[in-house]
């Protein structure tokens, strides 16, 4: 497109020259008379007048031909640019299908229940009953997996969806790179010591909190499952089935889950750390969504994330420095995973 322009510029200034070329030059105003009369008779006469005036209308003619030729092809470019972009977009959104909308839906609610859990600690706690079996589980038990199930699953859709796009067009998408990173640092702070490490004499303690990578590929593949065979979607009534089978992939998550009840004591000051570092990094990935819902500011989140932290510790009475080596921790799992969602003291 440059070198047309170029060269149709080129043109224009060509038909520019000959028209000033064209144009009759006007005699000195004071000269001998007989010059005067000798140009006059060269320059002024009707013929020349005629021939020059067809020139300059004919060169204009032509001028006005050329920037409608060339005006033409600059909007016939920007149209069928603007139909690529529109047949990309429609490409993408193909590929993504509900996936993303899904995903960022399943952390807001994910977020609100782990809010609420930090709002009223004990009354949550007590509510995380659990039966003799699956089905005989409290109501807050069964709807906190399945806000955690439908997070796990929705980021692993998302994450295969973003895979199966172009790379050059996820190197345009902030926002998909975003998301991709996202789900795996959330994972890592459930499944890994990473978010732990620096608490000496604990390792027992920070092994047992963890809900194994292996147990939440399962969770997810479940979920893919389910996604695939109900049209694209993961319904409540998919996940009870799912949740009631005996040897379900569900049971891991159900049995991290039974920790936090309040008849429980080993590793929950473990968890609820783990718990306080996933709240905080929802809400910094809903920072970008912060139409949908009222999210702390960064400076309020990270003092929320400190008492969560200070309120983890003070479940068991060994007490563990949270608030020291858990804000440190996340903020390398951050910089690690290059999802820099918030900034940390």
């Amino acid at each position: 497109m440059a070198k047309n322009l170029a060269i149709a510029f080129l043109v224009i200034t060509v038909l520019a020259t000959a028209c000033q070329s064209a144009t009759p030059t006007p005699g000195p105003s004071e000269t001998p008379a007989g010059a005067v009369e000798t140009q006059a008779a060269t320059t002024n006469t009707p013929g020349n007048s005629g021939i020059s005036d067809t020139l300059i209308s004919f060169l204009a003619g032509a001028f006005v031909a050329l920037v409608g030729v060339i005006s033409k092809y600059l909007f016939d470019y920007r149209l069928e640019r603007r139909k690529l972009e529109l047949e990309e977009r429609q490409g993408i959104a193909t590929v993504l299908g509900s996936s993303q909308a899904s995903f960022v839906r399943a952390t807001r609610e994910l977020f609100r229940w782990i809010s609420n859990f930090f709002d009223h600690p004990d009354s949550s706690r007590q509510s995380l009953t659990p039966g003799s079996t699956p089905e005989g589980d409290a109501y807050s038990l069964r709807d906190f997996a399945r806000r955690l199930f439908d997070f796990i699953a929705w980021g692993r859709i998302a994450q295969d969806a973003i895979n199966s796009l172009p790379t050059d067009v996820v190197k345009e998408r902030p926002d998909l790179q975003q998301t991709f990173v996202f789900v795996d640092l959330a994972l890592d702070i459930l499944a890994y010591g990473n978010l732990l490490s620096g608490i000496t004499a604990q390792d027992a303690e920070i092994e047992q909190s963890r809900l194994f990578m292996g147990q939440i590929d399962l969770i997810a593949e479940a979920g893919k499952r389910l996604w695939k065979d109900d049209e694209r979607n993961i319904s409540r009534a998919a996940f009870d089935d799912l949740y009631s089978v005996s040897d379900s992939p569900l049971t891991a998550l159900r049995d991290f889950l039974i920790r936090f009840h309040t008849d429980q004591t080993a590793t929950t000051d473990f968890r609820m750390a783990r718990l306080a570092a996933l709240r905080a990094v929802l809400a910094g990935f809903l920072l970008s969504y912060s139409w949908i819902m009222d999210i702390p500011e960064q400076r309020e989140l990270v003092n929320q994330l400190q008492a969560h932290l200070r309120l983890a510790s003070g479940t068991s009475n060994i007490r563990p420095p949270f608030t020291d080596a858990v804000p440190q921790n996340l903020g390398q799992l951050m910089i690690r995973y290059r999802c820099k969602l918030f900034r940390l003291p």
